[in-house]
């Protein structure tokens, strides 16, 4: 698990192969989640754990653990991915996208412009404007991604002391 956290991705992945069942994990996890001194908000699905940092720690660029417990050969495995809270990554997604078409939009009104001999530096222009924009959204990325890493080490050191102190690897 430490390897696959210390990469830098986008939306770090993890797997941990457990001894018990998958329901016995299940239940342990909504047990430990429910106990009065967690401080963790979360939301249980079939087979699928949403923990969230403390609403009142909450930010932008605060971050999501979602796990998924599936059947294994002997016993189960927990997969994990950190990743931001989902309305804040398709948001996110959403200005890459309306980035991406409007660049796509002045590259054929320049070629357009440029075909029919008429002045295409505007066109040029506002294509360099969004290639700039998409570094920013970029580098707003990883700004986010820095700031969160507390909070992710936080949810990480949650998730490996529920694991030991249930004796569940």
């Amino acid at each position: 698990m430490e390897e696959t956290l210390n990469k830098i991705l986008l939306k770090p992945r993890f797997k941990v192969p457990l001894k018990q069942d998958k329901d016995r994990v299940l239940e342990t996890f909504k047990n430990q989640l429910k106990e009065k001194d967690c401080q963790y908000c979360s939301k249980m699905g079939n087979d699928h754990i949403f923990i969230d940092i403390p609403a009142e720690q909450q930010k932008i660029w605060s971050p999501q653990l979602e796990l998924v417990v599936e059947n294994a050969e002997e016993g189960s495995v927990l997969k994990g991915l950190f990743a931001p809270k989902p309305a804040m990554w398709t948001f996110f997604m959403f200005l890459h996208f309306i980035t991406a078409i409007a660049f796509m939009i002045f590259l054929a009104l320049a070629y357009a412009n440029f075909i029919t001999g008429k002045e295409t530096n505007l066109w040029y222009f506002l294509m360099g404007l969004s290639v700039l924009i998409w570094f920013f959204l970029y580098f707003l990325g990883q700004i986010g991604k820095i700031k969160a890493k507390k909070q992710i080490e936080e949810l990480k050191a949650f998730l490996i002391n529920s694991l030991e102190s249930l004796d569940l690897k």
